[in-house]
């Protein structure tokens, strides 16, 4: 069920008074607390709740209610009636939504941390508490906050010895109402997840072999394990052996291992690796599995001789001194080439062995050997080619294997024959073939089909020759052959053409086709191009079809040539082209002969003016000699002048016949003369003219002897007789037809002879009783003219009438009261009629000439129908009062002719003769509205001069009348209902005076005006401060109270002037639900937070508006600002120191502590973060380190220690791995730092020469000087017979050597700087240094006695060196990719939207600085205030903003850009800060500066392709090119814009740098509407790929006439591109008119609505009077009829919830639904206890409601 809401009715009460004087009016009267919470509506009696029942803090189930009802003017006599109304409390339990909850936690979970919030609401209102039932196991684990219903881990998980992992927890809810409080359940099962079993290797530990040339990344191995309690995925990694893990790595995902670099790279040949692979689930990292992998490599499997290893391979000759001093074989590549010539010498045959060998290590490295033998030939020289150099041609279209061409060569020492071959060059060697034998060149292919035919119109071939006998002897030639393509001219089909044409054809007609055809089988060669010679300029060609068309009008030939001849040709599109060439001859038949008109004399008749409209009065006719089928011969005829002549006649153009527009009777003249032009239809038109005259015969128009006719008969007339002959006379004696036309009930009641005129009774005259008389009108007209007629009129009159009506009384008299009541009856007249019908029926008429006196008709009325007579104005307000009245009353009958009789009335009146009479005109007085009840105002007076007592009373003026009363004796008024109930400002009541005359007369009365102003409201709530500036932290809670805002109300607090309530009406972010981020308590002013802050896109500063109004009905109200800056996660956990080193034994035991690391959060000192996890974090291991992590970790107190045995690692003297700090916040942030563990390992060199550390800790400034000493390390077990010799053994990065170097001094190793160290190269070092005995040259001799080693020492350290920042560096610009003209202007280029609103983002520029720390950290700002308040700068994005909205001041002026100056600055410190500046322009956009390019691909696409886009727009404008949006392609069609959303629309602007960087109008560039295959827009095209389709302008938004739905839906549609605050500076009248339409709306809604009011007032009248005559007498308190429930009552149906803010999640759910909204119908049980009269007896009522 649910509660009444605030206003609604429970109950109606109703009670009626026989003689009603004023009206019936209801008051609460008690019992306490009833009034608190009910009340009576005064004049309706519907009892309303008024506040809401659930804040009765006595909590009653019932109350009393009296309600009180009396006569507004007799308030001495009043009814009580009890109600009862009992109130149903906590119908409702706690509802949980949902009821059931499944929450999955880790079971490492920290204790007291909530897992589940439960929602818990009552529907009541009363606050619930929740507690934890049920399992008691669950019980032992988790509690749940009795205030919040928040689950939390009470107890660790991990102590659960057996290790279930669902929890089943029962959270009970109790409403806590006494003393039947309501409960309800919910269930939350916990799911734990633990890590129950590790994984396990299913295929390993196994031997693979692998093949040394294996390709990287090919798969060597898929490992595979599994874990069965698997949480999330198995991740896989490679742990060791080295050097495995620089050749072989695994995919964590997968397990495939795989080969990471070539096997062939490994200097030490290794043939076995081992694979150590680790496993782990991914949700519990720590619990892992290990196996090994072992590969066997199979290494050099072929020898040089064929090696396929890839191997390097060195040749060596094993011949003889000899052999080698005439061949040389190139080592690398086993090239062998002579030394010296060998002429001269008789050996011809040189023989010797060569070695080949790889490059393999010696242990795998192979050799092979071959023999070479070298023969000498003696020859003269090669074969000789002739007749070179060799360039031909071929046709296209010769034949396959047909020959061409012939090469031929000799040779002068002939030893066998000489052979052709073909060795090059391809294509060429596709198409042709050589005969060996010959030397003769074939076609191989058909050279038609070549591909790339426009590409290879020449090819080159290499033809070499030999002696068959000394074939290594060769010569070799080019021969050049071109493809002869164009073969053919085009050919005409003839070689004239003739054409015959008309010289009025028009532009563009086609005159005749001429063709040529080409036999050429290629293209273009073939395609023909036709051109004409022609001087004249009349004709046109078409280029590729040949149509001949006109060009230009054959009529504007001023020569009137009428034979023209010219040539045509058409040209192939070979190269060279080939022409044809045909005579086209055209004939053109011209305009040459002039319309004659076939009579030489003028055209002149005579009409009779009878003549019929449209009839042919005589017809014109010219003739041409041009030919009659052709414009040239067509004529048509027109009249010229003068002008008058063509209202009157109408010429037919083709026909030339004459006629009339309108009868020749109506025109004024008789004689017409006009100018008649015949004109033919050719260019230039030629034509002549005559005269033509029509003289009008006039004649007379048929006529009736008489205008109108009379007759008279009586009623009973039979039908069929005459009524009337009719006769009209015609002086044409033309042939008359008659017709009756006119009223409808003449044309049914009579009949008339067409021929004759004679008028007969068609239907009996008793057929209607109603009518006296009829009314014929009779047409007559000629038969061969209708439209010459004459009229007449007949009037027959019907006697009907035969008997007068006769009282049945004589004369009356009666006796009235002067007040006698209005609308009664006061006497009955009666009145018989022997007729029947309407000869029978009676009206009965008061004639005032006849009464006495004469104006007794104003007094008095006689109902026409019944013959009731009434009173129709009070007699009291008669002037003349006379004491009696004589009326003159006829009864008339309503016969023809009319009978009547006549009685007379006589009236004797009673009078009061004075009435009352006010001492004044009005009253008017002013009080406040806080006056209390029964206080008296003020009093009015009035006399009667007869002495009679006077009764005063209010009888009009609500509310007036609710809110004040009147003593009936006195006339003191009196305030009744307190008036801060009330909004209204003034009362206009009537105050009535009436006198109690002393014998039957009537009373008499006297009005008077009285007005009472209220004072009202007259103070606005005032804040205490306009602007609250409060700073929260992010971790406020959600219904916490943020701050309170408190204003005053000068007046009273009692009254609802004086009542502030308090609301946000406007906020400056709202989340993307929709419900306010803040909420407002309406009563207290509270802020409180509805929605948390730690969410995504939450803003860090609010600006809200509240606003503080009174409860007045003409309310007051105040603003305030209230500025929320909400504290974020400022800071970063930072280290100090940075570094961290330690040096620790391989044999350390797990859990020694290295060091403790110290991290500091500066949001510890921010006040609003420092109870915060901002404030909090956590050290851990940094996860980047997976290796290291095996052996070190890291408490939560930043003691890093042991976690694995060093002797397992492997072997690594140096251990580098990063702890880190990382805060507890919804975003956290982190910082590391860097830790080195140097493992001192047991085999260290004891007692032998080294240092005394292995691990040295150094820092420096960078740019130090050269020479400057980073460290000594001192030595110890040194030799003093030896040399010490300091080593730097690496660096790292190796790039670094050279910036180092180390020097012995003394007995110690000093590393210094020999190089430019630069931070921003490298921030660390890490350096190796050694130190190792050198024995002297010259010995010392020994002694006997030798120093003892006393140190355990390392023969190598590391030296980790930090490198500190100077400030050396300033920040520098990243600039966007501009066109290569502004490489050096280091610029930026913005636009925005001339219609963008206020804060729109404009641009970002972003600046680097290498320097570390605050030196590296950069700010932006603007340096000139030229444009700031136009623009903002973000300081620390570099956003740019805008700061105000735009608009144009003259739309024919181009905005030029705004111009920035930004310098960015590092922030160091005032002496060491450096900046740089740029310069940044900005131009404002408008539609005629927009580009949309239509891309065929989809937007998300085209937004991840946007900056290729960008850049090859901007390659091919050589411009700027700026993107403004990316779309689902717009469609425009029939005024409709849709979307696809296949397809993309790309706008953007262009802005040229050589124009001041001016945007460049969307009419320049050439890009809309050009073709996608050639000039800018074709290169742009190719370059993306062919997915441009167009490039268009902006649609106009006025020939927008509709929005698809679905892009309505999406709020990407703006139809208004101007302000809102110009439109009318533009067009000042369009104000004006949408205010007059504005007012005539208005007017015509407000007339609508008193129509409607009127109507329903009348009905209610009507309906009202009914029910008083029938329901006089009824009980009182009963329910009102419809009518009045209709009229009267009205009901408002909605929930007013608590005056707090119910804080829950910040979203609030509210319904206004007409179904949901059902009218209250007085509750439950409604019983009428008794059947109260107004004699003071109580009434009792009850009433259930629901709290």
């Amino acid at each position: 069920m649910k509660p009444p809401t605030l206003g609604s009715s429970i109950l109606n009460v109703q009670a009626s008074r026989l003689n009603l004087v004023g009206r019936i009016y209801y008051e609460s009267i008690g019992d306490y607390p009833a009034q608190s919470f009910f009340m009576v509506q005064n004049t309706s009696g519907a009892i309303s709740v008024t506040q809401d029942l659930r804040q009765d803090n006595l909590r009653l189930n019932s109350y009393l209610l009296r309600v009180v009802a009396y006569d507004t003017s007799v308030s001495r006599l009043r009814a009580t009636a009890e109600c009862y109304i009992t109130v149903r409390r906590n119908l409702n339990g706690p509802i949980f939504n949902p009821s059931t909850y499944e929450v999955t936690i880790r079971e490492e979970l920290a204790v007291n941390t909530y897992i589940q919030k439960l929602n818990v609401s009552d529907p009541d209102g009363n606050r619930v508490t929740c507690s934890m039932t049920g399992d008691q196991k669950a019980l032992s684990y988790f509690s749940v906050d009795s205030q919040t219903c928040f689950v939390r881990v009470s107890r660790l998980l991990t102590e659960d010895n057996t290790r279930d992992i669902r929890y089943t927890v029962t959270v009970t809810a109790t409403d806590n109402v006494s003393p039947n409080p309501q409960f309800s359940t919910a269930t939350v099962f916990v799911n734990v997840l633990r890590d129950r079993f590790p994984p396990q290797f299913t295929n390993l530990p196994t031997v693979i072999q692998v093949q040394e040339s294996s390709n990287i990344n090919s798969t060597v191995f898929t490992a595979t394990a599994t874990d069965q309690d698997l949480k999330g995925t198995i991740v896989y990694e490679m742990i060791g052996m080295f050097p495995a893990q620089s050749f072989f790595d695994v995919n964590p995902i997968s397990g495939r291992v795989f080969l990471r670099n070539g096997l062939l790279s490994d200097s030490l040949q290794t043939s076995s690796y081992v694979a150590r692979l680790r496993a782990y689930d991914s949700v519990y990292p720590n619990n892992k599995a290990q196996a090994d992998l072992t590969i066997s490599v199979t290494r050099n499997q072929f020898g040089p001789a064929t090696d396929s290893d890839g191997d390097q391979v060195i040749f060596s000759n094993l011949g003889s001194t000899n052999d080698q001093s005439y061949f040389y074989l190139n080592p690398e590549t086993g090239r062998i080439t002579l030394r010296k010539l060998l002429t001269g010498i008789s050996q011809n045959q040189f023989t010797f062995n060569v070695r080949a060998t790889d490059n393999r290590p010696s242990t795998v490295a192979r050799t092979a050997e071959a023999t070479v033998v070298i023969s000498i030939i003696r020859d003269s020289g090669p074969p000789q080619f002739i007749s070179t150099p060799y360039i031909t041609s071929v046709p296209i279209n010769k034949a396959v294997n047909t020959s061409f061409f012939n090469v031929q060569a000799i040779d002068n020492d002939l030893r066998g024959v000489i052979r052709y071959r073909l060795d090059g060059y391809s294509p060429g060697t596709q198409y042709f073939f050589l005969d060996q034998t010959t030397g003769a060149i074939y076609v191989r292919q058909p050279l038609t089909q070549i591909s790339g035919l426009n590409i290879f119109t020449s090819f080159t071939l290499l033809v070499t020759a030999y002696d068959t006998g000394v074939p290594e002897i060769i010569t070799s030639t080019i021969v050049t052959i071109t493809i002869t393509r164009n073969l053919n001219a085009p050919v005409f089909t003839a070689n004239r053409y003739q054409e015959t044409v008309y010289d009025y054809i028009g532009l563009g007609s086609n005159v005749l086709q001429i063709t040529a055809t080409d036999s050429d089988v290629t293209s273009p060669e073939n395609s023909v191009i036709y051109d004409l010679q022609d001087n004249s300029g009349f004709f046109t060609i078409h280029p590729f079809n040949g149509m001949i068309t006109i060009d230009r009008r054959l009529t504007e030939d001023t020569t009137r040539r009428t034979v023209y001849v010219f040539g045509a040709t058409a040209t192939d599109q070979g190269s060279p082209s080939r022409t044809g060439t045909a005579t086209v001859t055209v004939n053109v038949i011209r305009n040459t002969g002039q319309p004659t008109f076939v009579t030489s004399i003028n055209y002149d008749v005579t009409v009779s003016e009878s003549t019929s409209v449209l009839s042919t009065l005589l017809q014109v006719r010219a003739v041409d000699s041009d030919d009659a089928n052709t414009p040239n011969g067509q004529i048509r005829y027109s009249i010229v002048s003068p002008a008058v002549a063509r209202s009157f006649f109408n010429i037919d153009p083709v026909s030339g016949n004459i006629t009339s527009r309108l009868s020749l009777v109506s025109v004024p003249d008789d004689i017409y003369t006009f100018t008649v032009q015949a004109t033919d239809l050719g260019i230039p038109a030629l034509s002549s003219q005559i005269s033509v005259t029509i003289r009008i015969q006039r004649k007379g128009l048929p006529s009736f002897g008489q205008d109108e006719y009379t007759v008279t008969f009586n009623e009973d007339y039979a039908v069929g007789n005459n009524i009337l002959q009719l006769q009209a006379t015609d002086p044409l004696n033309a042939q008359l037809q008659y017709d009756i036309t006119g009223e409808t009930n003449s044309l049914t009641m009579f009949s008339i002879n067409a021929q004759t005129g004679q008028i007969t009774l068609a239907q009996s005259f008793r057929s209607d009783s109603t009518i006296s008389s009829y009314l014929i009108r009779v047409e007559a007209f000629r038969t061969t003219d209708p439209t010459k007629r004459a009229f007449t009129k007949v009037r027959v009159f019907v006697t009907r009438n035969t008997g007068a009506p006769a009282f049945i009384h004589g004369n009356l008299e009666i006796t009235v009261l002067e007040d006698q009541a209005l609308a009664v009856g006061i006497a009955d007249l009666n009145a018989t009629d022997p007729d029947s019908g309407e000869n029978g029926r009676i009206t009965y008429v008061l004639r005032g000439s006849d009464s006495v006196p004469s104006y007794s008709d104003i007094y008095f009325y006689v109902n026409p129908t019944s013959g009731v007579l009434y009173v129709t104005k009070r007699l009291s307000e008669d002037t003349q009062r006379p004491s009696r009245y004589v009326l003159s009353i006829t009864a008339f009958d309503n016969g023809i002719p009319q009978l009547s009789s006549r009685v007379t009335v006589t009236v004797n009146v009673i009078r009061n003769r004075n009435g009352p009479v006010f001492s004044g005109n009005s009253y008017v007085t002013t009080i406040d509205e806080s006056i209390s009840v029964g206080t008296s105002i003020l009093q009015v007076q009035a006399t009667d001069a007869d002495g009679d007592q006077v009764r005063y009373s209010i009888i009009s003026g609500i509310p007036g009348s609710l809110y004040f009363r009147i003593d009936e004796v006195t006339g003191v008024i009196g305030v009744s209902s307190a008036l801060t109930q009330t909004g209204q400002e003034q009362f206009a009541m009537t105050v009535q005076a009436r006198d109690v005359p002393g014998q039957i007369a009537s009373s008499r009365f006297a009005t008077i005006q009285v007005t009472i102003n209220v004072r009202r409201n007259p103070n606005a709530p005032v804040f205490l401060q306009s602007l609250y500036n409060l700073t929260i932290s992010e971790y406020v809670g959600v219904q916490d109270l943020v701050v309170t805002v408190s204003a005053t109300d000068a007046d009273s607090a009692f009254t609802d002037s004086g009542r502030i309530r308090y609301r946000i009406i406007q906020a400056s972010y709202t989340p993307p639900n929709q419900f306010a981020q803040f909420v407002a308590s309406e009563s207290s002013g509270g802020i409180y937070l509805s929605q948390p802050l730690t969410r995504d896109g939450v803003p860090d500063t609010f600006q809200l508006i509240v606003q503080a109004q009174d409860s007045a009905a003409n309310p007051k109200s105040a603003t305030a600002t209230v500025s929320i800056n909400v504290v974020r996660n400022l800071y970063t956990p930072t280290f100090n120191p940075n570094n961290y080193t330690a040096q620790v034994y391989d044999a350390s035991a797990i859990g020694t502590s290295l060091f403790t690391v110290t991290a500091t959060d500066a949001d510890r000192t921010v006040p609003y973060n420092r109870d915060t996890p901002n404030a909090e974090f956590n050290y851990g291991m940094d996860k980047d380190f997976a290796y290291e992590n095996q052996f070190f970790d890291v408490t939560n107190d930043g003691k890093v220690y042991i976690r694995k045995s060093l002797t397992n690692g492997d072997g690594r003297t140096v251990y580098r791995f990063r702890v880190s700090a990382l805060d507890g916040s919804w975003k956290p942030k982190a910082g590391k730092t860097d830790c080195y563990v140097t493992v001192i390992y047991s085999s260290v060199r004891p007692r032998g020469v080294g240092f005394t550390q292995g691990l040295y800790n150094a820092s420096v400034f960078e740019n130090v000087p050269l020479q400057t000493s980073l460290l000594t390390a001192q030595v110890e077990n040194h030799d003093p017979d030896t040399n010490l010799v300091c080593i730097i053994y690496s660096v790292s990065p190796s790039t670094s050597l050279s910036l180092f170097d180390v020097a012995v001094v003394g007995n110690a190793c000093q590393l210094r700087v020999s190089g430019n160290i630069d931070r921003e190269a490298s921030g660390q070092y890490i350096i190796v240094i050694g130190v190792r005995e050198e024995a002297r040259r010259t010995k010392r001799q020994a002694t006997n006695q030798q120093t003892p080693y006393v140190y355990n020492t390392f023969q190598n350290a590391t030296v980790i060196l930090t490198i500190e920042d100077r400030n050396d560096n300033a920040p520098q610009f990243i600039y966007p990719q501009y066109p290569g003209q502004l490489l050096n202007r280091n610029l930026y280029v913005g636009a925005i939207s001339i219609n963008a609103p206020a804060g729109s983002n404009v641009l970002s520029i972003y600046a680097t600085d290498p320097d570390a720390g605050l030196n590296g950290q950069v700010v932006y700002e603007l340096v000139d205030n030229t444009v700031s308040s136009a623009f903002g700068l973000n300081t620390s994005s570099g956003n740019i903003y805008t700061f105000l909205e735009f608009f144009r001041t003259s739309n024919n002026v181009n905005l030029n850009p705004y111009q920035l100056r930004v310098r960015a600055s590092d922030r160091a410190s005032d002496i060491e800060r450096q900046s740089t500046e740029t310069t940044v322009y900005i131009d404002l956009i408008e539609d005629k500066n927009r580009f949309v390019m239509e891309l065929n691909v989809p937007p998300r696409e085209a937004v991840r392709t946007v900056e290729t886009t960008r850049r090859e727009i901007q390659n091919a404008t050589n411009k700027i090119v700026i993107i403004e949006s990316i779309q689902a392609r717009r469609i425009l069609q029939n005024g409709q814009l849709s979307y696809d959303e296949r397809y993309s629309d790309i706008t953007f602007v262009v802005s040229d740098p050589n124009n001041g960087y001016n945007l460049v109008l969307n009419t320049e560039l050439n890009l809309v509407g050009a073709s996608t295959a050639s000039g800018t827009l074709g290169q742009i095209n190719s370059a993306l790929r062919q997915t441009v389709e167009l490039v268009r302008t902006p649609f106009s938004i006025s020939s927008i006439q509709s929005v698809a739905s679905g892009l309505q839906d999406r709020g990407n549609i703006v139809r208004v591109m101007t302000k809102s605050y110009t439109w009318w500076q533009d067009d000042p009248w369009i104000a004006f008119v949408a205010l007059g339409a504005i007012v005539i709306l208005l007017a015509l809604v407000g007339i609508i609505i008193l129509f409607y009011s009127w109507s329903r007032y009348n009905s209610y009248l009507a309906s009202y009077r009914v029910y008083r005559r029938n329901y006089e007498h009824q009980p009182d308190f009963t329910n009102p009829p419809s009518f009045l429930k209709e009229y009267e009552t009205q009901s408002l149906n909605m929930y007013v919830p608590p005056d707090e803010t119910v804080h829950d999640l910040g979203e609030i759910n509210m319904s206004f639904d007409r179904d949901a909204s059902t009218r209250s119908q007085g509750g439950a049980r409604v019983v009428a206890r008794k059947n109260p009269v107004y004699d003071n007896r109580e009434h009792r009522y009850e009433v259930d409601v629901l709290n």
